[in-house]
């Protein structure tokens, strides 16, 4: 490894974060369950890519509509000029 301050360890990954209308348990007697209308609008769901900075500390993540190669991309792009970065 070279000095510190050319030198950048990233520990990365991403995760999705799906917004549905569910509904998970309703109590009711046995044979009588109700039903339950859970609407909902299209695809709602955002895609979050994040890293962290091992030597400065700092977490930088993005959401994107999709996640794919070329949000990710991106997402490397931003690292050095990001305003979001959590310390």
């Amino acid at each position: 490894m070279k000095s510190p301050d050319v030198t950048v360890l990233l520990f990365e990954d991403d995760f999705f974060l799906a917004i549905t209308a569910t509904t998970s348990y309703k109590c009711a007697k046995k044979s009588r369950q109700p039903k339950v209308a859970c609407k909902q609008r299209g695809r709602e769901s955002k895609t979050a890519m994040g890293n962290y900075n091992y030597i400065t500390g700092q977490i930088i993540v993005t959401f994107y509509d999709r996640g794919n190669y070329q949000s990710f991309k991106k997402h490397l792009k931003r690292y050095y000029t990001s305003t979001k970065i959590i310390q």
